[in-house]
């Protein structure tokens, strides 16, 4: 069972509810799981004495804290956050989870703590573009490609990948865009 944060003033149902789902939308947003974000933020709701209820739909989340204290109800709705797959973003976000859970950071501090995180992740396109060119030419080569077929796996995945790059910072749905 999870301790309950230690701090001077709990934060209300509603300032709960509000940064779970602003931490929901970019958890999700930035390639988590749906069991992933609903243990996260199972966790950091117990973390402040309160008990929520997720609805994930590919564009939303659905947010619902109550307040255990009180019985008070307080509910969300969130655009999901279109962001790059970020393995490291995903990450931070869960072991900040862990960081509330714990009772080693307060909830202003999380709140700071969430804002360098999401503002924080930049990748270099242009080298994220290489190394997945480059494994994908690897991993031609591990199942019996030649020469040929690498440059041929390199190519495509570089032409590919860059053209999934350019209708992304377009806004293409992520989905139209796979």
């Amino acid at each position: 069972m999870m301790t309950t944060v230690k701090s001077e003033v709990c934060p209300s149902a509603r300032e709960v509810c509000m940064f779970i789902s602003q931490y929901s939308a970019w958890l999700y947003g930035c390639g988590a799981t749906c069991i992933r974000l609903e243990k996260n933020v199972q966790r950091i709701a117990a973390a402040y004495g309160t008990r929520v209820e997720l609805s994930i739909m590919p564009r939303h989340i659905h947010v619902s804290v109550w307040d255990n204290r009180s019985e008070d109800a307080v509910t969300a709705v969130v655009s999901v956050r279109c962001v790059p797959v970020s393995f490291d973003m995903n990450t931070r976000l869960s072991e900040l989870s862990w960081a509330i859970a714990d009772g080693r950071i307060g909830f202003e501090d999380a709140h700071a703590e969430m804002a360098d995180i999401v503002e924080g992740d930049s990748q270099n396109e242009w080298l994220v573009l290489l190394l997945a060119s480059v494994a994908n030419a690897s991993f031609c080569r591990l199942f019996g490609g030649d020469a040929v077929a690498m440059v041929v796996v390199f190519i495509a995945t570089l032409a590919g990948y860059y053209l999934k790059q350019i209708l992304l910072d377009k806004g293409w749905d992520v989905r139209a865009v796979f």
